[in-house]
């Protein structure tokens, strides 16, 4: 009896001191967890990999919801596949977004995981002509992919003669010569329309003639510059956009009845896109009739700004402080309490991402009170081009002036 009784006592012992072992590793394990946060790598273990069946492979872009060809992958050199996009497509990264390519061109692969380093700049290019991306730094290899031309597109590095990218997850280079610099998008800020005999306000150089705006408007069309829309500018800076590099947005400032008159009609004939800043707290249910000779400037009722729509997205520019208190704008001069009511006001109402600062006038404490109420981007009226790296709510814009030639327009928009 004593003999199984040592036994048990001998059992229990090990039973404990596995208890104890058991714990102490656990002990070890959960530190070892707090501690160690596991790499992407160590998450994946591997990816899908896609091979063109044949050289010149289309890649589409969806930006205004049609496929539409961007680009060519060449057989030979596998990419990876960001996602299964639907029964139809892959998608890929691809310049400033991504790309999409029928799964019927394509073979697919499962690859070891590779963890890349590779990250774009703010510098982009913009293909002069059909582009191809090399290898490695020299011409005198078989591309591995190609560019449309027109289409802007993200530089991570550049060397003597070539830039490097990136494509669908594999590093590439582009001929320098094949490409030009992209200098940034023409945001164009436009007021009000009259001719010279209604005018009353000569000399401002926010008022221009109706003829000179279809002027400008059919410069445009015949030289193919596509008007975005700023959502499409938003995505540009985001980095989830591919944008043509022939490309413009045009702003309406204040809701004047004089853009539904002069401007809405060009726009709609030219099947091009515009963007209204409105004030809503002069914003009528109903409108009078335009008049040119009115004393006063005409404010767009909401009615007419619906029947705008197929044309002009509508943004923010204040509810009741588009307004001078001697010379500083309402914006700055009143208390932030009360811009900030304004601003939540006038963003409910029109239901808008987007800004325009009265006058271009703000200070640090009213970009701040703009981004607190959720204003993804803000307009200056500060002259410059927007690029990639800009703060999003101190976007430069360009003032379109009465009087401009066919040729310095042609320069204000990139096209000379």
């Amino acid at each position: 009896m004593k003999r199984y009784k040592m036994i048990f006592k001998s059992l229990s012992v090990m039973a404990g001191l596995f208890l104890l072992f058991a714990f102490v590793i656990g002990i070890v394990q959960s530190a070892m967890s707090i501690n160690y946060t596991p790499t992407k790598a160590s998450q994946q273990t591997s990816i899908l990999e896609l091979e063109p069946n044949s050289a010149f492979t289309p890649v589409y872009d969806n930006r205004k919801e049609e496929f539409t060809i961007v680009g060519y992958l060449q057989n030979g050199h596998t990419f990876e596949i960001l996602r299964d996009y639907s029964n139809e497509w892959w998608q890929i990264s691809f310049g400033n977004g991504n790309g999409y390519v029928k799964k019927t061109d394509v073979i697919v692969n499962e690859e070891p995981y590779r963890l890349k380093s590779t990250k774009n700049t703010n510098d982009m290019f913009i293909t002069i002509k059909e582009t191809n991306i090399f290898e490695q730094p020299s011409d005198s290899l078989h591309p591995i992919a190609t560019i449309a031309q027109n289409l802007r597109y993200p530089i991570m590095s550049e060397s003597n003669d070539y830039y490097e990218v990136k494509v669908a997850g594999k590093v590439g280079y582009v001929k320098k010569s094949d490409v030009e610099l992209d200098d940034g998008i023409p945001i164009l800020m436009y007021h009000h329309f009259s001719y010279d005999e209604d005018n009353l306000y000569p000399g401002n150089l926010n008022i221009i003639p109706p003829h000179e705006f279809s002027q400008q408007m059919t410069i445009l069309a015949e030289e193919e510059v596509e008007t975005i829309t700023l959502t499409d500018l938003e995505g540009y800076l985001n980095g989830t956009t591919n944008l043509p590099g022939k490309v413009v947005a045009l702003t309406f400032d204040d809701g004047l009845q004089s853009v539904n008159e002069y401007a809405y009609p060009v726009l709609k004939t030219n099947k091009q896109l515009g963007n209204l800043f409105i004030i809503t707290g002069r914003t009528p249910n109903e409108g009078a009739p335009y008049n040119p000779k009115a004393t006063k400037f005409q404010y767009l009722s909401t009615q007419i700004i619906d029947n705008m729509r197929d044309v002009f997205s509508v943004s923010a520019h204040t509810h009741n402080m588009h307004r001078l208190k001697g010379q500083t704008s309402h914006l700055v001069a009143k208390p932030l309490e009360e811009v900030q009511e304004d601003l939540r006001l006038n963003k409910s109402i029109l239901e808008t991402d987007y800004f325009a600062y009265p006058f271009g006038k703000y200070n640090k404490d009213i970009v701040k009170v703009v981004k607190e109420e959720g204003f993804k981007m803000a307009f200056t009226t500060k002259r410059g081009y927007v690029k990639k790296g800009d703060d999003p709510h101190l976007l430069n814009r360009l003032n379109v002036p009465p009087g401009m030639t066919i040729n310095e327009y042609k320069k204000l928009v990139g096209i000379d």
